[in-house]
């Protein structure tokens, strides 16, 4: 069973023809070659164990234990977990150095059941909400793959910019290697003949954290993401007009249409609280936010929680509502922590909640304009129109809007949109990285279609034939 992406100087991953049923339902039709990048000089490569990319990875290495590794350890785009995690998050990855990787990305595995609301027979992971990179080129890897890349249709950049951005803020390595090493990138794949071919429109490049927002930390490791134009850059958080924006991954990843099943059920069932939540920390931004939030202490309601990954749907799924105020970023994983646990979440038109003009911008046409839900994600959930968040939220123009929906929106409303959300989840969910379906499997095709994964690539698709139609 193939599990990762090998190491070439081009990599062929295992062959779907754009013609077979499956790669069409689960891959929008593209065969995917996924490029080697140069080796990282200032990494001594004799401590490698294996590479978490590796076509030929067997699947127990995936579950790899951190105590038998010995002074080897896994790699992730040529760079060491070790050296980018231990010191993420104080002690949550001090006690396991890559844990963020177990499970193909998905984590550290957890039973449920010892959770207060969770059905125990579910399994989650603790994903970290930069996983994407991983989750996204593992589903291409099981599902997606050409052999060649003379049969591919699709063209896949690798840039291990998470691993370069732990790097930069530890410390470990001058920001100047950095910046030199993504350059080296950048020339070998421009270099390619089938980055000429179509002059790069037929490439993706996968990015770790919000595309805009945090500008500043990709300028320290060197990465200008109009650099890369036209290849399509997937973040969980563009713009509508750069780059294509999908869900944060979250904690829940299915397996089969059943798991699915299961879940949507489980929390249609919850019993709520006629009231908002708001699961966070303090924010400068929020700061009006939370006063008037402590005023409407009856309807709102402000949690803390010490598990970051389990408390959060915790919270949500004892409300019938979540607040989900800007924090350092426009868009937050909240949100769709609260879709996945049926919640419906209220959120602020244009970032104008509690930073007015010092909220998250973005230049566009030389102009300044905020993030928005409706518009980062218009292209994945909408097809390109962004009345789609009307569907499965509510948008305030300010707090008192926000306290004001809390106490008087009819529950003939709430039951329409929380029916909304509840069948949008398939679409959130990055499903199991582990495991590869086979073409005559029915436990996949009711759901399965519908993941993170495939919707991008069906996205991309129409959005490909519709520029060529045009």
């Amino acid at each position: 069973m193939s599990r990762g992406l090998s190491c070439g100087v081009l990599v062929a991953l295992l062959a779907i023809t754009s013609g077979d049923a499956q790669s069409e339902e689960l891959c929008g039709g593209f065969s995917v070659f996924v490029y080697d990048l140069p080796p990282v000089p200032f990494v001594n490569p004799e401590r490698r164990a294996f590479e978490l990319l590796d076509r030929r990875l067997n699947i127990s290495l995936l579950r790899f234990e951190q105590e038998s590794l010995g002074r080897t350890v896994p790699f992730f785009f040529g760079l060491p977990c070790d050296e980018r995690f231990n010191h993420t998050s104080k002690d949550y990855e001090a006690e396991d150095k890559c844990v963020a990787e177990r499970f193909g990305g998905m984590g550290r595995l957890r039973s449920m059941g010892n959770s207060s609301m969770i059905p125990g027979s579910v399994v989650t992971y603790d994903t970290m909400p930069y996983s994407l990179p991983w989750l996204a080129l593992r589903h291409l890897l099981n599902h997606c793959a050409a052999e060649a890349a003379e049969a591919a249709t699709l063209f896949v950049v690798p840039l291990p910019l998470t691993e370069m951005l732990r790097l930069s803020r530890m410390k470990s390595v001058e920001h100047s290697w950095l910046q030199q090493h993504l350059m080296r990138v950048q020339t070998s794949v421009f270099e390619q003949q089938y980055w000429s071919r179509n002059g790069g429109k037929d490439h993706l490049v996968v990015v770790p954290s919000v595309l805009n927002d945090l500008s500043p930390q990709w300028a320290r490791i060197g990465f200008d993401q109009h650099s890369w134009a036209p290849a399509t850059l997937v973040a969980v958080q563009t713009t509508k007009k750069e780059g294509f924006a999908v869900p944060y991954p979250t904690i829940f990843h299915p397996r089969s249409d059943q798991e699915v099943d299961q879940w949507m059920a489980f929390v249609t069932k919850l019993p709520r609280h006629r009231a908002g939540v708001f699961v966070g920390e303090w924010r400068g931004r929020r700061q009006r936010f939370l006063e008037l939030c402590d005023r409407n202490a009856d309807v709102c309601k402000w949690r803390h929680v010490e598990d970051r990954f389990v408390g959060p749907l915790e919270e949500y799924g004892k409300f019938a509502f979540s607040l989900q105020p800007a924090g350092e970023t426009s868009t937050r994983r909240g949100f769709f922590e609260s879709l996945l646990m049926g919640t419906i979440p209220i959120v602020f038109r244009r970032g104008e909640d509690t930073c007015k003009e010092a909220c998250p911008t973005v230049t566009i046409d030389g102009g300044r304009r905020k993030n928005t839900y409706d518009e980062v994600y218009a292209k994945f959930f909408g097809g390109g129109n962004v009345n789609w968040l009307s569907d499965v939220s509510l948008v305030a123009h300010d707090e008192k809007e926000a306290m004001k929906y809390l106490r008087e929106t009819p529950e003939g409303r709430i039951n329409k949109i929380r029916t909304n959300i509840i069948r949008m989840i398939p679409r959130i969910l990055y499903w199991d990285t582990t495991y590869v379906w086979s073409q005559d499997a029915v436990g996949w095709k009711k759901h399965g279609p519908k993941n993170a994964v495939s919707t991008l690539l069906q996205r991309l698709r129409d959005e490909m034939a519709s520029e060529k139609s045009g």
